[in-house]
């Protein structure tokens, strides 16, 4: 179950992130929801580094964090995907797996 953050992320429009973790079989996964316009119809592109998006807003960045994480879960056994994607929100999920 999602449950709004204690307020310090927050989306631009200043929506509460959802920050959820559960165990399923031999996993913990964390899921981190907003509810932004999406990502798109390749959500795949934003795990290549240096990818950006120009989406006529102000947010800037370098295209590193996802593809950073993901790489970091990668080397111990876990992942970083897109869970889903809609115009009224993103939901990512990291997997790890139990020790």
């Amino acid at each position: 179950m999602l449950k709004p953050h204690s307020g310090i992320i927050k989306d631009p429009d200043g929506r509460a992130v959802l920050l959820g973790c559960a165990r399923h079989r031999k996993w913990a996964q964390i899921r981190v929801s907003d509810h932004g316009p999406g990502i798109g119809g390749d959500p795949e592109r934003l795990f290549r580094r240096f990818a950006r998006d120009d989406d006529g807003t102000a947010h800037q960045g370098y295209g590193l964090g996802l593809a950073l994480a993901r790489d970091v879960a990668n080397r111990y056994g876990g992942s970083v995907a897109v869970e889903s994607s809609s115009p009224s929100g993103t939901t990512m999920l990291l997997s790890f797996p139990l020790a």
